[in-house]
């Protein structure tokens, strides 16, 4: 029976989970960025709120990245320095999908979820999941405004074939597939709704309406970076962050499975190198 520690650092808060065969349990620290000062002893407050000790941890978990470099650096060192002492597995699980989790414990309405972090500077850290938490397209940077839309095209979900499409913005022309869209692709929609889209001389009203109602009640955005970027996709927000809670349950997947790392080499996905500036002292 596992005891997994789960650390939650990529976020402005600190948090930890303790999943164990009887009870999940869960702290976090609420003074934002003290990850450093807060870490070690919420992880031996867990232990002691559960009645263990180290020694009786199966393997660790930690939020993988994307996130803050330093906070990544600060919960990667902590596992290894336990994992190593204790001998025990390292787990890395993506913190967008972690943020896509905890959206679907909140609602589990939709088809899709879009996690975004906030990567400062207008970005978001961003990728698509489906609502069994498979990702629909590689973690990527981008500035989500007007030229995104147009460089990415329209998403239109038809919930009949379980499809994301990705509409030419002039219907005159043949639909085009972008690489980008491509990577949504999970099977061909039938002709006759392809047709109906290529003969249409604008994007019309009509399609339109059907982006509008289809787009809103299937796709929700999450994460500390959904905010920013909801006025320009106008999807609903889901107020849904990484946390170690939501971590649990996709840390026993990976330990149930021996999805482990190599504590020894094992670096945190960062995405982007971080902003250091130099000193003009």
């Amino acid at each position: 029976m596992a005891n997994i520690l789960c650390l939650e650092t990529s976020a402005s808060l600190c948090s930890v989970g303790l999943y164990t065969p009887e009870k999940t349990y869960y702290l976090e620290n609420q003074k934002t960025l003290a990850h450093a000062e807060f870490l070690a002893p919420l992880i031996q407050q867990i232990l002691d709120l559960a009645n263990l000790n180290a020694n009786n941890l199966s393997s660790i978990a930690i939020s993988g990245g994307p996130g803050s470099y330093t906070g990544l650096r600060i919960g990667c060192s902590t596992a290894k320095g336990l994992c190593y002492a204790l001998n025990i597995p390292l787990i890395a699980i993506d913190t967008l999908q972690i943020i896509a989790e905890a959206a679907v414990q909140q609602n589990s309405d939709y088809d899709y979820y879009w996690p975004m972090i906030d990567a400062r500077r207008m970005e978001v850290y961003h990728t698509i999941f489906d609502k069994n938490l498979n990702p629909l397209q590689p973690t990527t940077n981008s500035i989500i405004d007007e030229a995104f839309l147009v460089n990415n095209e329209k998403l239109i979900i038809k919930n009949e074939a379980s499809v994301i499409l990705s509409i030419a913005k002039n219907l005159n022309s043949s639909l085009q597939k972008t690489q980008w869209s491509k990577s949504f692709m999970s099977e061909e929609i039938e002709k006759p709704y392809f047709d109906k889209l290529i003969s249409t001389s604008s994007m019309s009203e009509e399609i339109e309406n059907l982006k509008s109602n289809i787009l809103k009640s299937k796709i929700a955005l999450c994460g500390d970076g959904a905010t920013k970027s909801s006025e320009s996709l106008n999807l609903p927000v889901i107020n849904a962050v990484a946390n170690a809670l939501a971590m649990s349950s996709l840390a026993v997947k990976k330990f149930e499975t021996q999805q482990f790392e190599d504590t020894a080499y094992y670096e945190p996905f960062y995405l982007k190198q971080a902003n250091i500036t130099e000193s003009k002292k």
